[in-house]
């Protein structure tokens, strides 16, 4: 009966430490509107922006004020994070529709970043609510 006790005792740590885990990954990313975006942006939560896409669209189709390419496409992506973001500072992070945004935020979540919102249909639709980009 102690044994089970035991057993039980450490079954319960191990389900809280995964609980934990769980909890804690779901509260590093989060999927934000262009709108809620930019709010973020203004109110100073948002201390990174990381455009994905290659340098070309990066250019000349424009983008968010103050954001860096870092092409997620390049084989130095996951360097380049490190040489120019700071794992400390919430981020922001963008491609075209929104597709690839998922799969890229994975090396971040792996760097340690702590909080990285993921911008809904990206940069399309923070155009397409009429929001400022810059060349």
């Amino acid at each position: 009966s102690k044994i089970n006790f035991i057993e039980m005792k450490k079954s319960i740590v191990f389900l809280a430490f995964l609980l934990m885990s769980v909890l804690g990954f779901a509260q590093k990313v989060e999927k934000v509107s262009s709108e809620q975006a930019k709010e973020l942006i203004s109110s100073k939560k948002i201390k990174q922006i990381v455009d994905i896409r290659s340098p070309q669209e990066f250019k000349y189709v424009g983008h968010i004020a103050k954001a860096i390419n870092i092409y997620y496409l390049d084989p130095n992506f996951s360097t380049m994070i490190d040489k120019k973001t700071k794992p400390k500072k919430s981020i922001l992070l963008y491609c075209q529709a929104g597709l690839s945004v998922d799969d890229a935020s994975q090396y971040f979540v792996s760097k340690g970043f702590k909080q990285i919102y993921l911008l809904e249909n990206g940069i399309n639709d923070w155009k397409r609510h009429k929001l400022p980009i810059v060349h």
